[in-house]
């Protein structure tokens, strides 16, 4: 994206307000995720650029508290899901004969419901 030199302008002019929303809205480290405060401030930063590209006159500073806030909660939400999709793939790994496996199977003993008898470990 490209900034005019007015909008650049007022990105450094409002970049006080990244550190403003970081500090109202994430009220401890855990919120943070996979990211450091470095990280999240320079999401912050990419809202605000955003604010600064599509400003449309009003109060700028309101208009870009929101954007600043929702791109954070966009890229926390992102990593969230991402890490739950990461957990999710160690926990079902594969199928065999329509058995879900996981790392606890292979000490699990598994009914066969065609022989109608205890299988082996597998």
């Amino acid at each position: 994206m490209k900034l005019s030199q007015e909008q650049r302008k007022r990105v450094m002019d409002n970049l006080g307000l990244v550190r403003k929303v970081i500090q109202d809205k994430v009220h401890s480290p855990c919120q943070l995720g996979f990211y450091s405060y470095d990280d999240i401030y320079q999401i912050g930063c990419v809202g605000l650029c955003k604010a600064a590209a599509t400003d449309r006159g009003g109060v700028f500073s309101t208009y870009a508290y929101r954007l600043i806030w929702h791109e954070i909660c966009s890229a926390l939400i992102y990593a969230t899901r991402r890490s739950a999709n990461t957990r999710t793939k160690k926990f079902i790994m594969k199928t065999k004969n329509g058995v879900f496996q996981n790392e606890l199977t292979p000490f699990v003993r598994q009914y066969d419901i065609l022989n109608n008898k205890w299988g082996a470990l597998l």
